[in-house]
């Protein structure tokens, strides 16, 4: 079996960590596949890109991939017809000098509310020609059937704690959608679901986030065996492919009668854009226990033939089970590889 691991964020970039914190560790896995690996240098691309590039074929700059449609078709809309954009429901609090977007996975809307607030916001996208549609509590969605708006949108993934006025639409047809941000923002702020809300000291609905706009990419054949881990944006990809896919949660269950496995480890990336270098340190430790620790078992074995683990970086580390037997290579400190120079 081939395994290729990703893990995105492998690499710290944070200034507040330094070399001692990384080398007091203990990360026996990584340091024992860094030293038995060969280290290969590869393109420097983002997660997002290498993700689509693996399932598509295509290559697609980050801010440019139909993530809306992706999901849109798993979450079981029509994707393949029109143009799709998603319209995330968000809460922004004041800054100094403007509005930061929370991470949006800590509003837990119930199905209720969800509802009131689709009936509340539906009205203002008729003069948009555009179909409101929320299957989940988290994603929303936009779909121009015939002509979609000329703009170009920020990923929410990049805006997460961040000014949002640095990241709202361009384009065209950019002031007309800033127009339409901020009519948003007066529906909601009268919303009764978020004055209950705010009664109950939880977070309110006080935005929504456009981006991801685009149409579903040409359909093609499964890419891996199966696939591990991974956000939403990951499901989407194998929903679209047909690739069969598992939650990280499930464990990772490996067999030399499989052909190709994609694990995707993104919990250290979901710590790097919330800004949190103490979760990235106490993350990482972890990682190492639950996922590298069992594939070197799997390689010792003989069940993996080869392991290749590829980040955001500009290497990737390539282990076959005989370049794991070379016990006599010594590890090196972490941190050369870990931080960032």
């Amino acid at each position: 079996m081939e395994v290729t691991l990703h893990i995105p964020a492998l690499f710290s970039e944070f200034p507040e960590i330094n070399a001692d914190e990384i080398n007091h560790l203990k990360l026996p896995g990584l340091a024992k596949l860094f030293a038995r690996s060969a280290a290969i240098e590869t393109e420097d691309s983002s997660y997002e890109e290498w993700l689509y590039r693996q399932f598509t074929g295509d290559r697609c700059p980050a801010d440019r991939i139909p993530y809306a449609s992706l999901a849109a078709s798993m979450d079981g809309l029509q994707g393949n017809q029109g143009w799709w954009m998603r319209a995330d429901p968000v809460f922004l609090y004041p800054d100094t000098h403007s509005l930061i977007m929370q991470d949006p996975h800590t509003l837990n809307l119930t199905m209720r509310e969800r509802d009131d607030l689709v009936d509340d916001l539906k009205p203002l996208f008729a003069e948009y020609e555009a179909d409101f549609y929320a299957p989940t509590t988290q994603r929303w969605y936009l779909n121009f059937r015939e002509h979609p708006p000329a703009i170009e949108c920020t990923p929410l993934h990049e805006a997460v704690m961040k000014p949002v006025n640095n990241y709202l639409p361009t384009g065209e047809h950019g002031r007309r959608w800033h127009t339409l941000f901020n009519e948003i923002q007066m529906v909601l702020n009268q919303s009764t679901v978020n004055e209950s809300r705010e009664y109950h000291g939880q977070q309110t609905v006080n935005s929504l986030w456009f981006w991801g706009l685009g149409q579903l990419p040409q359909k093609k054949a499964a890419v891996f065996d199966c696939c591990i881990g991974g956000s939403d944006y990951v499901q989407s990809l194998c929903h679209h492919t047909s690739n069969r896919h598992k939650p990280l949660t499930d464990g990772i269950m490996v067999s030399r009668y499989q052909q190709n496995m994609l694990i995707v480890e993104d919990r250290l990336l979901h710590s790097r854009r919330l800004s949190h270098p103490d979760r990235w340190l106490e993350t990482l430790e972890i990682i190492d226990q639950e996922i590298i620790l069992p594939l070197l078992t799997g390689l010792k074995k003989g069940d993996i033939g080869s392991l290749q683990v590829v980040s955001d970086g500009r290497l990737n580390f390539h282990c076959t089970p005989a370049k794991f037997r070379s016990f006599w290579k010594r590890s090196r400190p972490l941190s050369n590889y870990l931080v960032q120079s």
